[in-house]
């Protein structure tokens, strides 16, 4: 299962793929704090694990594409983030509070925090 945001219709500061994975994990609206009602009523969180392969293996695979991304591996493009902490080992919730510290496009760094 691949999760994702529903662009254009999702406002920017909420599309970051940890933000999902926030939303996936808890159910709830991670914009609004204040909001602690789980949507839809009948829901069923993810584990960390499967919202993380919902964001990188499984969407590579719905998009045809698990040859070229979604994992690391030989023969795959080198396409990674790396984070300031491991959204493992954070509380539900606030992974997207964790910093982008460097993303690496084909092998290149891209972007880098001073």
């Amino acid at each position: 299962m691949g999760i994702s945001a529903d662009v254009p219709s999702t406002s920017p500061t909420m599309q970051a793929p940890l933000f999902v994975v926030d939303g996936a994990t808890t159910g709830l609206d991670i914009s609004d704090p204040k909001n602690t009602e789980v949507f839809p009523p009948n829901w069923e969180p993810m584990t960390i694990h499967q919202a993380m392969r919902a964001i990188t293996i499984d969407a590579a695979w719905m998009l045809n594409m698990e040859d070229k991304i979604g994992s690391l591996e030989v023969g795959k493009y080198a396409d990674f983030v790396v984070l300031e902490s491991d959204p493992y080992e954070a509380k539900p919730g606030t992974a997207h509070q964790i910093s982008l510290l460097m993303t690496v496009m084909d092998g290149r760094v891209t972007h880098k925090v001073q």
